[in-house]
């Protein structure tokens, strides 16, 4: 009896050892590693297009972007956000943090114009993949580009860097290159820009900018028994947030205004340049809002006199009560160029017909020499008068210099012509000759 009840009690230590020892291994194997992840399912609503196989994602990770469905009769424009396919999913930049679906965007016909957009980065690093848009569609925004020395400010439409490509509102209808911005990082400060959306959603995201660069304009919020109006710079909504103009030069709000009602009649508003670059994207305006003043245009041989609504000049603090058109009014211009001979630079001026130019206002520097005044042939016979030049055509005026080395011995009074200080009278320091 004795020996059996030994046996059972050596059994029974025997077992607490083990499963001390299976609790040990087990909790310095659960010690140290890694949590599973968290994964979400992102699904692909095709909206009757070919079928897109569902992706498991970690959170915080982007989407790989599938091949493109096809569907008879349509063209695939691209994968959107929302059901009402207004804003696009980025797959660069756009992040998981939920089960999400990614709604397929058709556009009716199997021949639809596509076109090339390529990205100038201005020496920072490529932007590898250019885009093939459908036209009328918008552009995903790339990951920016880095450039030692430099930060990156901002995606721009045209070459000299004046006019913001917005990739929640802009559309491709042709071929294009959109180009970076750099901005010196000794100069480059940075503030952030918020937006209040005052109850409306999705409220933007907030953005960074460089100093003296503009805030890139959000899509439009929406607010439940209300119609949104326009984006102000004051809380108290009595100025216009002008997303073509306005520079960030501070921590900044822009406030959303909204009109009660959700029917509120809008008026479209559309730009026409003459001949001038590319036109403004129309305007949707609420009832009595103003309209936002885009960019002045560019166009070659004038300068822009302003939008003209008729013969009218158009007031930017005039609430719109009708669908317009506003044209741009031009003048023809002229060149001034100034031909220094060798003298310092001085940058030619752009003239409106029959507008006067002051020579004299303009005085080049040259070593061992004096500026003698501005003329109109380069024979230099025939002084340009200095400050009464009526421009009707373009024209190079010359610069006369005379050595110091003829002036060295002489003294005498000077007088202010012809846009420079000249010998009057000179009297030779040596035998006292009268020049």
């Amino acid at each position: 009896m004795s020996n059996i009840y030994e046996k059972r009690r050596f059994s029974f230590g025997l077992l607490v050892v083990f499963a001390t020892l299976a609790f040990i291994f087990t909790g310095c194997t659960d010690e140290g590693s890694d949590p599973e992840p968290t994964k979400y399912t992102v699904t692909f609503n095709v909206d009757g297009g070919s079928a897109v196989s569902a992706q498991s994602v970690e959170l915080g990770k982007t989407v790989t972007k599938p091949a493109n469905p096809t569907k008879a009769g349509h063209t695939f424009a691209n994968w959107y956000k929302d059901e009402a396919k207004t804003t696009l999913w980025n797959f660069d930049t756009d992040v998981v943090v939920q089960n999400t679906i990614i709604y397929a965007k058709w556009v009716s016909g199997e021949n639809v114009q596509s076109y090339k957009v390529t990205f100038n980065t201005d020496g920072g690093t490529p932007i590898q993949a250019e885009q093939t848009v459908v036209s009328g569609e918008l552009v995903a925004e790339p990951p920016k580009p880095t450039k030692a020395g430099h930060t990156f400010a901002n995606w721009y439409r045209d070459a000299a860097k004046t006019t913001l490509w917005n990739f929640a509102t802009d559309v491709v209808v042709a071929d294009t290159i959109i180009y970076a911005k750099w901005v010196q990082e000794e100069n480059a400060q940075s503030y952030k820009v918020t937006f209040d959306a005052d109850g409306g959603t999705p409220v933007p995201a907030e953005q960074t900018v460089v100093a003296g660069e503009k805030a890139q304009e959000p899509e439009k919020p929406t607010k439940e028994g209300y119609t949104f109006a326009n984006w102000y710079r004051d809380a108290a909504k009595t100025t216009q947030w002008n997303f073509a103009t306005d520079v960030v030069v501070q921590n900044t709000t822009i406030y959303a205004k909204w009109v009660s009602g959700d029917n509120v009649q809008s008026y479209t508003v559309t730009f026409n340049t003459d001949g001038g670059s590319t036109a403004p994207a129309e305007q949707d305006v609420v009832s009595g809002e103003p309209v936002a003043k885009p960019a002045d245009p560019t166009k070659e041989g004038y300068i822009f006199s302003g939008w003209y609504n008729g013969q009218t000049p158009w007031d930017f603090s005039t609430g719109i009560t009708q669908a317009i058109t506003l044209t741009a009014h031009w003048t023809e211009a002229f060149t001034v160029t100034f031909n220094t001979d060798g003298g310092s630079a001085i940058a030619p001026l752009t003239v409106a017909k029959g507008e006067k130019v002051y020579p004299s206002s303009y005085q080049p520097t040259k070593s061992g020499n004096v500026f003698d005044g501005w003329y109109t042939d380069e024979e230099l016979t025939t002084p340009a008068v200095g400050n009464n030049l009526t421009v009707n055509a373009s024209l190079t005026l010359y610069a006369k210099w005379t050595p110091t080395s003829e002036l060295a011995d002489y003294v005498g009074i000077w007088q202010g012509n012809n846009g420079a200080y000249i010998p009057l009278l000179f009297i030779k320091i040596h035998g006292l000759q009268a020049r």
